[in-house]
């Protein structure tokens, strides 16, 4: 029985890592912020007209904003036409992205991950709550 018991935690923290490692891989690239795709997400989700207004200044801020996330945990932020560095991590199995670029750490779900698309929402309730979506350097946006 003992034996099952240690060979089912085995498996299942194998599980965890190779989807934390696949997430990691579809994560590391060069991102931009799908400005048009994330009004459309906050017209369907906020009827508050003051809220609305707040993420929209928000998002407009994200226009021009690029994020590289290199494999050695390392990035680089363009936030308003500066670059900075940081780091970036995956926490809970991939299901959560760290990202650092001053000492507060800013913790996303991932609500989905494709090669092409990240979708992130803030895991504190203490941050504005809309989904930041972006799209792969490559792939094109407004999709």
């Amino acid at each position: 029985m003992q034996a099952k018991l240690s060979l089912l935690l085995t498996l299942c923290f194998l599980l965890a890592a190779c989807q934390q490692n696949a997430v990691r891989q579809q994560i590391v690239g060069e991102w931009r912020y799908d400005i048009d795709s994330m009004r459309r997400e906050l017209v369907l989700t906020q009827n508050d007209r003051a809220q609305r207004s707040y993420m929209e200044s928000m998002i407009y801020g994200l226009q021009m904003a690029k994020v590289s996330f290199k494999p050695d945990g390392s990035a680089v932020f363009n936030l308003d036409g500066t670059e900075k560095t940081g780091d970036w991590a995956l926490r809970r199995n991939g299901r959560q992205l760290v990202m650092r670029l001053s000492d507060q750490p800013q913790v996303s779900q991932i609500e989905y991950i494709s090669a092409d698309t990240l979708v992130l929402y803030p895991a504190s309730k203490r941050e504005p709550q809309f989904k930041r979506i972006l799209v792969a350097m490559n792939a094109p946006v407004g999709n």
